[in-house]
């Protein structure tokens, strides 16, 4: 990480992470890197738990793909995931509404390695500490294989598991990482694929997404959701190092050339005297 200079963490440095630690540009083959996320995604996901009365018994996951297709770059970014969450929970039914209201709720967005493609797919998962309604999980099946079909190219899927004890509702909770894949430096595949600059810095950055509850009533039918509120942070904060590191040796170039051009005409004035000395 480069303002990290890989040194000893933290757990202060790892509940700031997704804030003021930049990425760096091989974010899946560096150890540090490596380390310093997964640590952090821990954290998040203990404290998460902490703050619950109880273990729940059951719990609904809905998990949706974005495949890296051609049609689909667009969500290879954040807007483009705010978009498919906002459809996924559109509704005019309020017994409905009411019923996801009432649970708690995380989110999880991360990489899959997936043997049909180079780069990597992206998940959403949203995990309901409860199991949901069965005609709520009937109208979310229609609109996994209407709306968000139609944005991903994928249905996704609905599942409801027994929580046996604490371990296991951690790993359901907690966010995987996938190692070596070389898209992930910010030269690259990517590149290659013709993303934009800012697509690239974002999915560089979606790695720092951490498990996160959300409310659902800010979410259904919100087409103003917002999820990456730390990471437009960081990479706002990332932008303004840059700048200022590029006046900084904006300054130096024309502090040299003013020293190099003060030499020359001091050079000028010493030759001009010592071909005119009257001795």
């Amino acid at each position: 990480m480069s303002c990290f200079n890989h040194i000893e963490i933290t757990r202060d440095d790892i509940t700031k992470c997704e804030r003021i630690v930049d990425v760096c540009d091989n974010v899946m083959e560096c150890i540090c890197c490596l380390f310093f996320l997964e640590k952090h995604k821990a954290v998040v996901v203990d404290e998460l738990i902490s703050e619950l009365d109880k273990i729940p018994e059951e719990v609904t996951t809905i998990k949706v793909p974005i495949f890296p297709l051609p049609d689909n770059k667009y969500y290879y970014s954040f807007n483009g995931i705010n978009t498919i969450l906002f459809n996924m929970f559109k509704s005019t039914n309020k017994k409905h509404i009411k019923n996801l209201e009432n649970h708690n709720a995380y989110l999880k967005i991360y990489y899959e390695k997936n043997s049909l493609f180079t780069l990597p797919i992206i998940q959403i998962e949203i995990i309901f500490l409860c199991r949901l309604q069965q005609k709520v999980i009937d109208e979310l099946w229609k609109t996994l294989k209407a709306e968000v079909l139609y944005f991903t190219s994928a249905v996704g899927e609905i599942d409801v598991f027994n929580v046996i004890d604490y371990s296991h509702l951690e790993d359901l909770l907690t966010i995987p990482m996938i190692v070596g894949h070389p898209e992930f430096k910010k030269e690259g595949i990517l590149q290659e694929h013709r993303f934009s600059s800012v697509q690239i810095q974002e999915m560089n950055y979606l790695h720092s997404f951490t498990t996160k509850k959300i409310e659902m009533k800010s979410v259904i039918n919100n087409s103003t959701i917002e999820v990456f509120e730390n990471q437009i942070e960081a990479i706002t904060n990332e932008n303004i190092r840059k700048e200022e590191d590029e006046l900084i040796n904006d300054e130096i170039i024309k502090a040299i050339f003013n020293d190099n051009e003060e030499q020359n005409i001091n050079d000028e004035i010493k030759d001009y005297d010592d071909d005119n000395l009257p001795f």
